[in-house]
């Protein structure tokens, strides 16, 4: 670009100053400026950035800041443009024309001394007017030399006294304690980034490594229903009390977790702030309670309204089963073994429903199947001593023995309500198809939504909310489960026939007052208000099989 006029000058400075102070670099300036994504800043790209900055440039200086970044008006600033600008603006004149008094000399020690507690601030995930909160130990509104030198101590900055002491009367002008206008200026024209390249950390900072993986762990923490400080003991795989590389590794691989070996090994170094070998929980807590947990689940598809059902479910039941064995006096750490009724390793349905018998477990058996098939994340069709393990940690335990009959103050169990068991389901659902006249093999097409050749449990999910059957989730997965009778995790045609050949149709539209043909005509004529259901109208059956549920 051509040199700047006064004007322009303090435009590229205010588009630094915005960039610095949010913690972003140069180059990931540039790609945050690029609101389409296409790989170029528009002129439309940086008008819109400096609106959603705030930065306060007038008409002819955002068409002055534009002309200089794009000399030859091509319609886009190139990222060389835009480095050239930038890296040489003047952050601190800025700071000044803006009303902020930036504090004199600032030597090369001292300005490391910044940069590394600015780094360790936006670590922490800290802007400035954050990290003066959080640096203000004593909460007096300043910060004193004892609060700066008791924060790095805390945050274990690789920083000497002196050094502290150096930066604190450069920032105090020489007074007693920082004012918070002389804070945010000197973080504001502090490079973080460096810093936090240096210690392994990409140029993206947290927002590369430590929040990519923290969203993902919060995330299945949140679909798990687990608390960040349960979640910590289901990461320490060696159940040694402490979460290690080796125990990070293994739970990522055993989760998937969308990261390389080297982003975890970079994850845990960052964690691991004391360099103990272990993540301290306290640390992991606090990290994991700040993630976006719901962006990852709803990227994902997640219904969290849905997925927040099942837990209850699984919490109901799990709080029954943990309350029938310390009635009967059996360590939760023994509990897979005592309900592997034969076994072999993994939980099925039937060993499930033995010892709940056995165990006097105060569950309906339709509770029990719906808990077992929303255990059942992998549908296996056993649940693993993961899946038990992440099941039972939902459970209440002051409550749990209420539900087998001890009273235990302040909890009540009265109320609950058993649903609809996967049988009672799957009636409806053959009832639906009978109403409307449609054969089992037709009724396998219309629950089939996107008609590849099987019924997945997003399908059937998506057709018993278009027929408004009023299932819950966990009656949608229980009834899937018994349709799937080889737990591949999809429903065939044959399967479809068989188990619903043996559904009880009949009773559910008698129950509804409506009249039950023992034999149907050949070409019987359509009900009143009904249309054809044959051919192509066979999909029109989910709008019409509503009535049922109006009787």
């Amino acid at each position: 670009p051509a040199p700047a006029g006064e004007g322009v000058a303090l435009a590229v400075g205010a588009v630094a100053a915005a960039l610095r102070y949010n913690n972003l670099s140069v180059q990931e300036g540039y790609t945050a400026v690029d609101a389409d994504r296409d790989g170029a800043v528009s002129h439309d790209d940086l008008k819109q950035a400096v609106e959603a900055l705030e930065l306060g440039l007038s008409p002819d200086q955002v068409a002055g800041l534009i002309a200089h970044l794009d000399p030859a008006g091509g319609g886009h600033v190139t990222q060389e443009a835009w480095a050239r600008a930038l890296e040489g603006a003047d952050v601190e004149a800025v700071l000044r024309s803006r009303g902020v008094d930036v504090p004199p000399g600032v030597d090369e020690g001292v300005q490391t001394t910044i940069d590394v507690t600015a780094a360790a601030l936006a670590y922490n995930g800290l802007d400035y007017e954050a990290g003066f909160e959080a640096v203000d130990q004593d909460e007096d509104g300043v910060v004193s030399l004892a609060d700066l030198k008791k924060t790095a101590e805390e945050l274990q900055l690789d920083v000497t006294s002196e050094a502290l002491a150096r930066m604190h009367t450069v920032l105090a002008r020489g007074g007693a304690a920082v004012e918070r206008r002389d804070w945010v200026a000197a973080m504001a024209a502090s490079n973080p980034t460096d810093v936090l390249q240096s210690r392994g950390v990409g140029a993206g900072g947290a927002s590369d490594v430590l929040q990519k993986i923290s969203d993902q762990i919060a995330a299945l923490f949140a679909y798990n229903g687990l608390s960040p400080a349960a979640g910590y003991d289901q990461f320490d795989t060696d159940g040694d009390g402490v979460v290690s590389q080796a125990d990070l590794r293994a739970s990522a691989a055993a989760f998937d977790l969308v990261a390389g070996e080297e982003e975890v090994g970079q994850w845990f170094s960052m964690m691991d702030r004391e360099k103990k070998g272990h993540i301290p929980q306290e640390d992991w807590v606090r990290v994991l309670e700040r993630a976006n947990a719901t962006g990852v689940l709803q990227s994902r598809g997640v219904d969290i309204d849905a997925e927040e059902e099942v837990r209850d479910h699984l919490k109901e039941v799990a709080t029954m089963i943990v309350g029938a064995l310390q009635f009967q006096g059996v360590e939760q750490s023994a509990s897979f073994a005592e309900f592997d009724a034969d076994s072999d390793g993994k939980i099925s349905l039937e060993d499930m429903v033995k010892s709940a018998r056995r165990l006097q477990l105060g569950a309906a058996e339709d509770q029990i199947k719906g808990f077992h098939a929303a255990a059942d994340l992998a549908g296996a069709g056993g649940l693993s001593p993961e899946d038990w393990a992440r099941a039972l940690a939902l459970a209440e335990q002051q409550g749990a023995l209420a539900t087998v009959g001890v009273a235990t103050a302040g909890v009540s169990t009265a109320g609950a309500s058993v649903g609809k068991g996967p049988e009672e389901a799957l009636d409806m659902v053959a009832a639906c198809l009978q109403y409307n006249q449609l054969s089992i093999p037709d009724g396998f097409s219309s629950f089939d939504m996107d008609e590849d050749g099987k019924v997945s449990l997003a399908d059937l999910r998506q057709a018993v909310k278009d027929l408004d059957l009023g299932l819950t989730e966990v009656e949608v997965r229980t009834l899937h489960a018994l349709l799937d009778e080889d737990n591949d995790g999809v429903v065939s045609p044959d399967e479809w026939a068989r188990v619903l050949g043996r559904a009880r149709a009949a009773d559910v539209l008698r129950s509804r007052g409506l009249e039950v043909l023992e034999e149907a005509p050949a070409a019987p004529p359509p009900a009143e208000g009904m249309e054809d259901l044959q051919g192509e109208d066979v999909e029109a059956a989910a709008t019409k099989i509503q009535a049922i549920q109006r009787g």
